[in-house]
């Protein structure tokens, strides 16, 4: 029988039955090992990070090391600890990966609560390995901003095309009159145009972002599932008011230079370059 070894969490109460594996010639022995100092947030760690639990009882230390607040990632932990054990795709990503979008996470300063939907962890498969990545959801981008005063408010909207919809760039306005159809049936059947966001900006300038239906039916085919679940299946609404919002808040927050931004953009680097391949899973 051989042994493997990993770090003890230190201040995160895992379930007593967190350490199980399927593999039966494997006794998972728990031990207390000092810090390893790592000079950047994002590094390649050690081989003894082998599997899912092993990438989440070494976030502790990390966490420590970079001197973020305990009662913070503690909570933050608990709900990627949750999200990943009830889930059978995320368990089998390049730990690694976990280990990256959970710190991520930390330093973008998004929850990964559920009830708020501002960031998700999401696997995708890139170069015929499945990666767990942090995908930042409209909501944790329109956060973002206010958190900044980058904005005061912002919203998106979708056009169909039975609206009566004037966009005008050189002057930078729009004349939208939105219809509601009556029932779920009608809804389903109408077409949609584009969509939109609109941002008013600390000193009441308003300031808009407009993907018309081709651009949106292109993001939706390099981020959603050619099989499995699709988040367009559920709520295909809401990741069309998505996309504008992001393009938005990217150009907005460009001259915002701290830790929390850069890590936001690392973040989403690292989607885009793994959307190239087809995602297995998505979540707004």
């Amino acid at each position: 029988m051989k042994k493997e070894t990993i770090v003890e969490n230190q201040g995160i109460e895992f379930p007593s039955d967190f350490n199980n594996t399927n593999n039966t010639d494997t006794k998972v022995e728990i031990v207390v090992t000092n810090p390893t100092v790592i000079e950047k947030p994002i590094v390649k760690v050690d081989n003894g990070i082998k599997s899912w639990q092993d990438a989440l009882m070494s976030l502790p230390n990390r966490f420590k090391q970079l001197d973020y607040d305990i009662k913070r990632t503690t909570l933050e932990l608990s709900f990627a600890t949750s999200i990943i054990r009830n889930s059978s795709v995320l368990k089998n990503c390049v730990p690694q990966s976990i280990f990256d979008s959970v710190i991520y996470s930390v330093r973008v300063g998004l929850t990964l609560n559920p009830a708020f939907g501002f960031a998700y962890l999401v696997p995708r498969r890139v170069n015929n390995e499945m990666k767990c990545c942090l995908d930042i959801g409209y909501k944790g981008w329109c956060a973002i901003l206010k958190s900044y005063g980058s904005v005061t408010h912002i919203d998106a909207q979708i056009v169909y095309e039975d609206e009566k919809f004037d966009y005008n760039p050189a002057e930078g306005s729009i004349k939208h009159k939105p219809k509601f159809a009556k029932t779920e049936e009608e809804q389903k059947k109408r077409v949609v145009n584009c969509a939109y966001a609109r941002a008013i900006l600390p000193n009441g300038k308003i300031v808009f972002e407009v993907i018309p239906n081709w651009e949106l039916l292109k993001i939706k085919n390099v981020s959603s599932a050619s099989k499995g679940f699709s988040p367009y299946s559920e709520w295909e609404s809401e990741m069309q008011k998505k996309a504008p919002i992001k393009r938005l808040a990217k150009k907005l927050l460009t001259l915002q230079e701290d830790d929390r931004v850069s890590a936001m953009f690392e973040a989403e680097n690292v989607n885009s370059k793994e959307k190239e391949e087809k995602t297995l899973n998505d979540i707004f």
